[in-house]
This record gives C-alpha cells, sequence and structure tokens, in this order.
C-alpha cells in the first residue's frame, strides 16, 4: 500500500480541529480512517498518528478539566507550529474565541494564553505537565500495543522528545 501522506495529514488536521469543539474525534473514528494508513506509514506517520489517537483517548477518558487542559494544549502546539507570524495579535490572545487551528497557526502563544483562552487557569502551570505526563504513558503503551515494539526515548531533544 503506497501512503498518501498528504491525505492522511489533512485528515488529522481536521480531526485536531475538533478539539476545539465540544465533541472531540473519538478513537473509533480515527482508527476507521486511519490506523490502516499509520501501520503501513513510516515511524514518522506512526507517531502523527498516535498522538492524536492519544489525545483522543485522553479526551474519552478524562473529565471536563481534562479535555480543557487538553484543548490549551493542543492551541500551544499548533501555535507553535508553522513559521512565526510577525503580524499575529497576541495582546488579548486568551480572551478570544479560536475556532479554527489556522487562526493560531505561527502566533507562538505562551501556555497561559492557550489555557485562557479555552476557559482555564492561566496560572496553573502544572496543568500542562500533567496533560503531558498523561499523555505520555497513553502513547507508550498504544504504541506497544499497535506495533508491537517497544517506544525508545531520544536523548537531547527535550523532556518530551519520543521516537522509535
Amino acid at each position: 500500500m503506497t501512503i498518501d501522506t498528504a491525505f492522511t495529514q489533512e485528515r488529522r488536521l481536521v480531526y485536531w480541529n475538533r478539539f476545539l469543539g465540544e465533541s472531540p474525534p473519538l478513537v473509533g473514528e480515527i482508527d476507521r480512517e486511519l490506523l490502516s494508513f499509520a501501520r503501513e506509514g513510516n515511524d514518522e506517520e506512526r507517531q502523527a498518528f498516535l498522538l492524536l489517537r492519544s489525545c483522543a483517548q485522553l479526551a474519552e477518558e478524562g473529565s471536563s478539566a481534562t479535555r480543557k487542559n487538553l484543548q490549551a494544549a493542543v492551541l500551544y502546539w499548533f501555535s507553535q507550529a508553522g513559521s512565526e507570524d510577525p503580524d499575529a495579535e497576541t495582546s488579548g490572545a486568551g480572551r478570544r474565541k479560536v475556532t479554527n487551528l489556522y487562526e493560531v497557526l505561527g502566533c507562538r502563544w505562551t501556555w497561559q494564553q492557550s489555557a485562557e483562552a479555552v476557559g482555564r487557569n492561566p496560572k496553573d502551570y502544572s496543568a500542562y505537565r500533567r496533560i503531558i505526563d498523561r499523555l505520555r504513558a497513553v502513547y507508550e503503551r498504544m504504541w506497544s500495543e499497535q506495533f508491537g515494539r517497544a517506544l525508545q526515548r531520544r536523548e537531547g531533544h527535550g523532556s518530551d522528545a519520543i521516537a522509535v
């Protein structure tokens, strides 16, 4: 099977966008559409798939506070992605409702701005660490379940770095 990475990237973005609304994607939906591509794809495709799937699992199992913190994390990650937008309006960023991830690409929001945008306490710095820790545990479990080998951590790429 040849993997159309543009298709899988586009479909993942559609699912990522759903984290901003009231109905985040379900693991079953993601699996039906993307699991076969992840199994046939390279490790980069697998990692991207499992990060999305792990977030969906946390959203399904977690409390409303967990889902809000997850929303803030998704905003934070996507605001850090892409080229920095020098014209991005960051003052008051956390007080506006974001409906599409394209709105924050390159904005370089802080965790505080991202948390405030979803109605969380912007001073709760530990919320991000809690989400990362829970996400890492789900991700590592799913990796070995789906791909049958242990996940290896990379050294020197920050404390959140993971690799196969």
